[in-house]
């Protein structure tokens, strides 16, 4: 039988003091998204900006309140049409939610944004394929050539476009 977990859709007030939350998270983060982040940048201060900026993000919790995964999306800074999106979790994803968290509210939710705004989109470290896969059962797709990163590391870039009802 599946798990049960909650979400809390973050409002302004909280997401004025998230470094709890992202302390919470670097505790028990999943090493391929540690990774990713790394590959990119600082991880705190990527979550950070990410979560300040976001027009939504939500954050899941298991039966006993440990957090499970952040998921985000928000307009781009560079005027990128849709949105960008993320998301981050922990270990604890592994301990009977994954079915129900991962794959059908990860679907839910990611439908329900792409139908409001029509395209999805956002990069993923090169190595972290456990992410890639991930990404492709969520209907992503990926350009061919990987990007180089500030410091030379690759990212695939990928989108999840509106198909249609």
């Amino acid at each position: 039988m599946a798990k049960k977990w909650t979400v809390e859709i973050l409002d302004n007030k909280s997401k004025e003091n998230v470094v709890p939350l992202i302390e919470e998270l670097m505790q028990d983060i999943r090493p391929h998204d540690k990774e990713d982040l790394e590959a990119s940048s600082d991880p705190v201060f990527v979550l950070i900006g990410s979560i300040k900026l976001d027009e939504e993000t939500r954050v899941y919790r298991g039966e006993d309140g440990k957090l499970l995964a952040i998921l985000g999306k928000g307009v781009m800074e560079w005027g990128a049409p849709g949105r960008g999106i993320w998301m981050v979790g922990t270990n604890e994803l592994y301990n009977g939610y994954t079915k129900s968290l991962l794959f059908k509210e990860a679907k839910r939710v990611l439908n329900e944004w792409v139908r409001k705004h029509g395209l999805l989109h956002n990069i993923v470290y090169e190595k972290n394929r456990t992410s890639i896969n991930y990404l492709r059962h969520l209907g992503a797709v990926f350009l061919v050539e990987p990007k180089t990163g500030w410091d030379g590391k690759k990212f695939y870039q990928f989108y999840i476009p509106y198909r249609g009802e």
